[in-house]
């Protein structure tokens, strides 16, 4: 994996997960060493709760399993978790307490799922852990929380319409009948400037949007082997130090 350099200094379980989730292992280059375990974290829960949506599984098992992550979140609070994931969060909580009641969010969402309520509250419950990076990575305002949402939601739409394409999601939003559902939601990421982030959420953007152009256009999706993705990115870095020196020269 092009990425495989960034990852060589994880934890087993962390290394394992990105190098499964080529997406979330790319963008994670480009946040702070100390963050990177955390960052890592709030996507592999996630992953873990994205999960029950789409693998079949009877109704006892998937109760079971969310009552796991319930009772992890809620031990994280108190800063007694034992999941690696959940204790690779708990240092960060006192200064950003927010996070998790994303994470509880996202548990909410999941068990609507479950119960096969509408898939709204899925892809707004599955957006909830990039709200929560945004706030690891200290972006709070506003318009960086609003942006990190929309980036969610359009990261999970792109999710379920790959996975559409290959024949394996039932979700109700996935497929070439809801493409223009996509594109919308796809023009709505790029005009909420997720670019405010910068670090790994601006990379994260930057190949989300990448992902949601190759399905709209019906083109494969390139791995992350594939030399274009890692030059994009850097393009995209070099992009924002351009514009970072214009401003230093702007005000003297």
């Amino acid at each position: 994996m092009a990425g495989s350099q960034g990852l060589k200094d994880q934890p087993a379980w962390l290394a394992d997960f990105l190098r499964d989730n080529w997406t979330v292992g790319l963008s994670i280059l480009f946040c702070p060493a100390t963050l990177r375990q955390a960052f890592g974290a709030l996507f592999m829960i996630r992953e873990a709760m994205l999960r029950f949506w789409d693998e079949p599984q009877t109704p006892a098992v998937a109760q079971v399993k969310l009552g796991y992550w319930l009772e992890e979140l809620q031990k994280m609070s108190t800063g007694t978790g034992s999941h690696p994931a959940i204790m690779a969060l708990q240092p960060h909580l006192k200064n950003h307490p927010s996070i998790a009641g994303q994470l509880f969010q996202l548990a909410e969402a999941t068990l609507h799922g479950l119960q096969g309520n509408a898939a709204a509250p899925q892809l707004a419950g599955a957006a909830a852990p990039v709200v929560a990076a945004s706030m690891l990575l200290g972006a709070l305002s506003p318009e960086a929380l609003a942006a990190a949402e929309q980036l969610g939601v359009t990261l999970t739409a792109v999710e379920q319409a790959e996975r559409a394409s290959a024949g394996a999601s039932p979700h109700p939003h996935s497929g070439p009948q809801h493409t223009p559902w996509l594109a919308m939601v796809q023009d709505s990421t790029e005009r909420s400037s997720f670019g405010v982030h910068g670090g790994a959420l601006g990379a994260l953007g930057s190949i989300v949007l990448q992902r949601s152009q190759a399905v709209l256009s019906g083109q494969p999706v390139l791995r992350p082997n594939a030399r274009p993705w890692l030059l994009t990115i850097r393009a995209w870095r070099e992009a924002g130090k351009a514009e970072r020196r214009l401003r230093r020269c702007a005000q003297g």
